[in-house]
């Protein structure tokens, strides 16, 4: 992720720069050979192999829905939502003070 550019780009909150996260369960029934894939069940109630994505976003502008993607990461059977979400914000703050030296 190049944070140093995102912050050229994106404009700040009040001072601070804005970031989302996302958790997404990806479908991959064709993917026999995906070692790390999972079985969930949709809430349609179809089960289905794939994985999940958990991805941190910089948002652009208040006023549009534009973002730069910071970090993704496939998702491991012990990783939670909000376990991954701590690990990318840790790893977004180093990375920015890193490129503020």
């Amino acid at each position: 992720a190049n944070l140093e550019m995102f912050s050229k780009r994106c404009k700040l909150l009040d001072g601070h720069s804005v970031f989302s996260g996302d958790g997404t369960f990806i479908k991959r029934q064709e993917a026999k050979t995906m070692s790390e894939r999972v079985m969930k069940r949709l809430p349609t109630g179809e089960l289905v192999y794939g994985h999940e994505t958990y991805w941190t976003v910089q948002l652009a502008d208040q006023d549009n829905s534009w973002v730069g993607v910071a970090l993704e990461n496939r998702m491991k059977a012990t990783d939670t939502v909000t376990s991954m979400a701590a690990k990318h914000m840790l790893e977004i703050d180093s990375k920015s003070k890193t490129d503020k030296s």
